[in-house]
């Protein structure tokens, strides 16, 4: 939500209309406030961006070691490593305590002491994973590595201390990483489509969820993330903060972590990966940085924070906090520690700097040029410590900064739109041509200042249009709603669930979405989409009627015959399927009745595409009668069996789930007959692979994991 908040709320008499009437911020207040101006509604036009912004060059961690000099036998800190586990499987965590006599005046300033685990991987790769302090004193203290392997295979790693410029070093220990059919961590899309990110195993992956900013109330993390699990959401994005989650509030001083808010991230993140939940954390609201006085809550947030000189910390204002030096090297630790605690899991899907940065600029006249500028260094700082590169970005509230957003550390664009969504397409557009990078808007809904100034039924039809417009546009993750206790007290999230059920759909077994041209009646709001599954199809009738018996025309089709059916997306479920055939390509159905202001989706599922078979153990049903597969993992031997009396030639192909082929050919398998192949996809590499088996116009496809050979 809007950090520093908006004018035009507060009546003649103090009070506030509008926001969430059960919520209460940590603060008492019920939302943030500023006496700043009417804020513009809904989108506008980015600005011209100019020339992309290459990042700060940031020595490795891996070549930083290489440098320092190796502590003498006398001067050498003895480590002791206890690992949870000699054996883990792939994308599934090691936690390795250890145990030494250091001295140190801040055990979270790198600069005083830093402990980092050092990994050879299978492949000769090596990594470098920040460790962080748990408990203790100089005279005996406990440190954690928190790894996640993403090679399968033996690995060997140490623990290494850089003291006064030297390096101590623990005694070698071993790991040994099994397959797994985990997908790892999430990444930027490489294939050009922005309407998906992409795990490690090169799964296709779309977000479908909203904030959840901060506990209050009955509105517990357990709680929510319990509803929307219930519900399909898949991801969340959520402030440390305000106030209980600031890591350096409560100490007083800037640099130093309290341990029980930590603590409770910790839980947090269990939660999420028990929930199937992808965060995007927002590591600091711009509200903190801001030296008027919060309209809602009477205070001065800048005179509370720790890097301010009321609390002793290095920074005048604000302004210093994004130009200076110490305030940097500070909050250098904090990205550390983030990545050190909490970047092994691949729950923690993003990295959000900021909420609303912009009014850094608006309010403290922080240039646009030092906000590019303090982004493009703790970017490049981040990425160059973070092993398993989770994807990075920001936000701002209603500006457009190129200075920000033409930096290539800054991976997806992030706005946060308030008013009808109806303009949302042509916006998103906008930005993506612009910035030539995926857009995410990470908060949206009919109203800024609260859920009141509307009906319920109005903002629960505009979350609806919301998700739904945004699933048939080029956005990794559809928009995210603010007013979360509001949605969950009036029954909305049904809204999630039917749509993550119509999206996977889109995503199966794909190597990549994109839109489609499709035609409907005037007034007849139409978008659609192509994947390796069919033609998808969204329809929203504008009319103040119902449209009746009307022709939908969706491009892309080929050749290949479909079957379509209607979906509901208020109530889920699919309707009667019937056969269509493409005509130049183009499909053609009549649609027999849509309500006014009324909308559906359409599924044109492709007949004749690669059948998925279930996962693990294969199917018989993409085959013909009397063909089975059979592939054996650890040895890599594929066998077909034919009990029919009629022989054919099967090809073959395994590929990884990115689509790239490792291995293709074809077998003859003779009626009554039997044939076996024994099948490696280049080096022994292990890994998560499709393999697939076609006949004739008869297909399978399975999942196979493979282990190192």
């Amino acid at each position: 939500m809007v950090s520093a908040s908006w004018a035009g709320a507060q009546g003649a008499d103090g009070s506030v209309a509008g926001g969430s009437a059960d919520r209460v911020y940590p603060d008492g207040s019920e939302k943030y406030r500023k006496e700043y101006g009417a804020v513009p509604q809904g989108p506008e036009a980015p600005m011209e961006t100019g020339t992309p912004i290459e990042p700060v060059p940031m020595p490795s961690p891996a070549a930083a070691y290489s440098g320092l000099r190796k502590a003498s036998a006398a001067a050498a800190i003895a480590i002791d490593v206890k690992p949870a586990a000699t054996t883990v499987d792939l994308y599934r965590p090691l936690f390795a305590t250890f145990t030494m006599a250091v001295a140190y005046a801040n055990p979270f300033d790198q600069n005083d002491v830093k402990a980092d685990l050092i990994a050879v991987s299978p492949s000769g790769k090596t990594i470098v994973q920040p460790c962080f302090w748990k408990s203790g004193t100089t005279a005996l203290s406990t440190w954690e590595a928190r790894w996640t392997p993403r090679e399968v295979g033996a690995y060997t790693y140490k623990i290494a201390v850089v003291k006064n410029g030297e390096t101590s070093a623990s005694a070698e220990q071993s790991l040994t990483v099994n397959p797994s059919n985990l997908d790892g961590f999430l990444h930027m899309d490489t294939t050009g489509s922005f309407f998906h990110f992409r795990f490690d195993s090169g799964k296709p992956w779309r977000g479908v969820g909203e904030n959840f900013g901060w506990e209050g109330g009955k509105y517990t993390f357990e709680f929510m993330f319990d509803l929307l699990k219930q519900n399909g959401a898949n991801v969340v994005r959520t402030w440390k903060g305000p106030g209980t989650y600031y890591l350096e509030h409560a100490t007083g001083k800037a640099g130093w972590y309290q341990q029980d808010t930590a603590a409770r991230l910790d839980k947090v993140l269990q939660l999420a990966e028990q929930s199937g939940i992808y965060l995007m954390p927002t590591l600091d609201p711009v509200i903190e940085y801001q030296t008027g006085v919060d309209g809602w809550s009477g205070q001065i947030k800048w005179q509370q924070n720790p890097y301010g000189t009321y609390k002793g910390g290095p920074c005048n204002g604000p302004g210093d906090f994004f130009n200076g030096a110490k305030a940097r090297e500070i909050y250098k630790n904090r990205l550390r520690y983030a990545v050190a605690r909490w970047g092994y899991s691949p729950n923690m899907g993003f990295y959000e700097f900021w909420n609303e940065v912009d009014w850094a600029n608006i309010t403290e006249k922080v240039s646009t040029a030092d906000l590019g500028a303090w982004h493009n260094y703790m970017a490049s700082y981040l990425r160059s410590i973070d092993p398993y590169n989770h994807p990075i970005t920001t936000s701002l509230s209603h500006s457009d900064f190129p200075d920000i957003w033409n930096l290539k550390g800054m991976e997806f664009t992030q706005r946060h739109l308030y008013g009808s969504m109806d303009q949302h397409a042509t916006f998103l557009d906008s930005y993506s041509k612009s910035y030539k990078k995926p857009y995410v808007t990470g908060e949206f809904s009919l109203d800024y200042r609260g859920v009141t100034q509307h009906t319920k039924a109005e903002y629960g039809k505009e979350l609806h249009m919301g998700v739904w417009r945004g699933m048939f546009t080029a956005t990794p993750i559809l928009p995210m709603t603010w007013w979360w206790d509001f949605h969950a007290d009036n029954g909305d999230y049904f809204h999630y669930l039917h749509a993550r059920t119509f999206l996977e759909r889109t995503l199966a077994d794909s190597k990549a979405v994109a839109n489609v041209a499709a035609t409907a009646p005037a007034n007849v709001e139409v978008r659609a989409l192509k994947s390796d599954r069919g033609l998808f199809v969204w329809l929203n009738n504008r009319n103040t009627g119902a449209q009746n018996n009307f022709q939908v025309k969706v491009s892309g089709a080929g050749t290949a015959a479909y079957e379509w059916k209607p979906f509901d997306t208020w109530k889920g479920g699919y309707g009667a399927a019937a056969n269509v055939s493409p005509s130049n390509g183009d499909l053609t159905v009549t649609i027999p009745a849509l309500a006014a202001g009324g909308d559906m989706a359409l599924w044109f599922a492709d007949k004749t595409p690669v059948g998925l078979a279930a996962e693990g153990k294969g199917s018989r049903n993409g085959l013909p009668e009397g063909w089975s597969l059979d592939f054996q993992a650890a040895s890599g031997r594929l066998t077909l069996t034919n009990v029919s009396a009629d022989g054919g030639k099967v090809s073959y192909a395994m590929v990884d789930l990115a689509g790239r082929s490792r291995v293709a050919g074809t077998m003859d398998v003779a009626a009554n007959g039997r044939a076996e192949r024994s099948l490696d996809p280049g080096g022994g590499k292990a890994g998560v692979y499709l393999l697939r088996a076609a006949l004739g116009n008869r297909s399978v496809t399975r999942r196979v994991v493979l282990g190192p050979r």
